[in-house]
């Protein structure tokens, strides 16, 4: 696979993952203070981790070449993390509490 390919793919990825995970922020921060006091410092992680997304999403489509290998095993380990958040703001969010 070249190199560019892989970058985009991934950029591709990364970007369908900050979509969801800037939804679900948004139906929380758009809750009552008593209603998401219990997600509080998970919101808080997804608020930085779709930064930290934003930003590589643009390192991915700027400087993709071939040195970038280390780095994109760094944004693979990354969306494991995302994975990892998102399952633990579900298991402490009820579906009702966000519109579902």
């Amino acid at each position: 696979m070249e190199m560019t390919h892989y970058c985009d793919g991934l950029a591709s990825e990364l970007t369908t993952w900050k979509g969801r995970l800037y939804d679900v922020v948004t139906k929380l921060d758009s809750t009552s203070c008593g209603e998401k006091q219990y997600v509080v410092p998970q919101v808080n992680d997804l608020h930085i981790i779709i930064e930290e997304m934003g930003d590589k999403i643009q390192q991915l489509r700027t400087e993709c070449s071939a040195e970038f290998t280390s780095q994109g095993a760094d944004l693979e380990g990354r969306s494991f993390h995302s994975r990892r958040t998102w399952v633990g703001v579900w298991d402490s969010v009820s579906p009702g509490e966000i519109g579902g």
